[in-house]
């Protein structure tokens, strides 16, 4: 199988720093060849637990990539909603408030009620298991899109995501430098509102929404 996956990874051309998408990822066997050659990668996989698994097996080599759980068949859709939505946070935060809220209502459910919802989603009972216990879940949960202030970054935070990534919102500030800075600083200090209010100041313009 190294020896295949391999093969694939050098039949698409890319090369070290480059990016590489392997839209049905399962464990992880061809991203890691990627990743062995100094490839960017991303691994997107409809099942959660194969995304875990890719990210174990890309830990092991040491190796890290941006593992989705997600069906790669809407990447267009996702991307024509990204381009629709344009720079809104507005939209980040409807998104966190939407999984947090499917995650708490697992909360209190019993066995059997927990193996209707496994049913419906057509996932395993032990994620949806362990998905309830946690309260969280069981994948790192980034938020992405339209954080350009270090108050959107504590406000998603405190909607319960695990990191956040900004890309725009740093480079189409007034101060890039300064803002990616209190970005940073923003998501370690979520929860201290002095803290935030002095992390907030002299960044100049950002990036308009």
């Amino acid at each position: 199988m190294p020896k295949i996956a391999r093969a694939l990874v050098n039949l698409s051309g890319v090369k070290e720093k480059e990016l590489f998408l392997d839209p049905f990822c399962g464990t992880g066997g061809i991203l890691i060849e990627a990743g062995e050659i100094g490839a960017r990668v991303i691994g997107i996989d409809v099942q959660g637990k194969m995304v875990r698994g890719a990210e174990e097996n890309l830990g092991f080599y040491g190796l890290n990539g941006n593992l989705i759980v997600g069906d790669a068949s809407k990447i267009a859709s996702w991307y024509k909603r990204s381009r629709d939505e344009g720079n809104d946070v507005k939209e980040a935060v409807r998104h966190m408030k939407l999984i947090m809220g499917d995650v708490r209502s697992l909360k209190g459910k019993n066995e059997e009620e927990l193996r209707d919802v496994a049913k419906e989603l057509k996932v395993s009972f032990g994620l949806v298991q362990e998905t309830a216990d946690l309260q969280r879940l069981t994948v790192v949960n980034f938020a992405a899109g339209g954080v350009a202030t270090p108050a959107d970054a504590a406000l998603m935070m405190q909607l319960g995501a695990d990191g956040v990534f900004v890309g725009s919102g740093i480079f189409k500030s007034e101060e890039p430098e300064k803002m990616a800075f209190a970005i940073v600083e923003a998501v370690n200090n979520y929860d201290d509102a002095k803290k935030l209010a002095e992390i907030s100041k002299g960044l100049g313009i950002p990036m308009k929404g």
